[in-house]
């Protein structure tokens, strides 16, 4: 057999190895869940209610008369209608709209999140299974990047663009033993600190 070539070196007092490493990534383009439907919006509303998804108060009195709407742009159609689907290397697009608020509004955020799911028959040991995640076992969850897109308050009514770009290496994937699913969460923040945010399943695709 040939023993492996030495690695290159530079010459001179300040010689120094001159081979690296680099990474890459392919891509694989995927059409959108559901085939080329078109889009649609995906609306949603805020409202002063415990069953909201979270919510920073001392009781129910401490919650102020509020009244948020907006909508997103899903490009494809998923089995659950809350789903937003949008491209991954493309942006995610919609409106949020301040229609009544006795608090003024200190800013509006946008948050990515990402939740890693494997099958539990790969673990040793008994786990809680996650039912979003079809039954997955959730092994890491954490946020991608925050966007905001409301600095301060508005006046009431009017309809404020949402248009921020989507990290180009995320995106969902289901497989029969993994599973990487995506969320985009609504949170409203007021200038008394009281916060009320909710959370949509985001389907993301790779764009043909």
């Amino acid at each position: 057999s040939v023993p492996p070539s030495p690695p290159l070196r530079s010459a001179g007092f300040f010689a120094r190895e001159l081979e690296d490493g680099a990474g890459f990534s392919v891509e694989v383009p995927s059409p959108p869940p559901g085939g080329a439907a078109g889009s649609r919006a995906m609306t949603f509303e805020l409202l002063p209610s415990p069953a909201i998804e979270n919510y920073t108060a001392r009781s129910s009195h401490d919650i102020p008369n509020f009244y948020v709407t907006g909508q997103f742009l899903s490009h494809g159609t998923e089995e659950d209608p809350n789903t937003v689907v949008a491209e991954s290397s493309g942006s995610l697009e919609g409106a949020v709209t301040i229609v009544s608020s006795d608090v003024p509004v200190k800013s509006v955020e946008l948050t990515l999140l990402r939740e890693e799911g494997v099958d539990p028959s790969l673990l040793s040991a008994p786990v809680r299974r996650n039912s979003r995640l079809g039954g997955y076992l959730a092994k890491v969850s954490g946020e991608v990047c925050t966007w905001q897109v409301v600095d301060g308050d508005v006046p009431r009514g009017t309809q404020v663009p949402v248009y921020v770009d989507l990290p180009r290496l995320c995106s969902t994937l289901r497989e029969e033993k993994l599973r990487v699913e995506f969320e985009i969460k609504v949170s409203v923040y007021f200038v008394d600190g009281f916060v009320v945010s909710e959370t949509f399943p985001l389907y993301l695709y790779r764009g043909v």
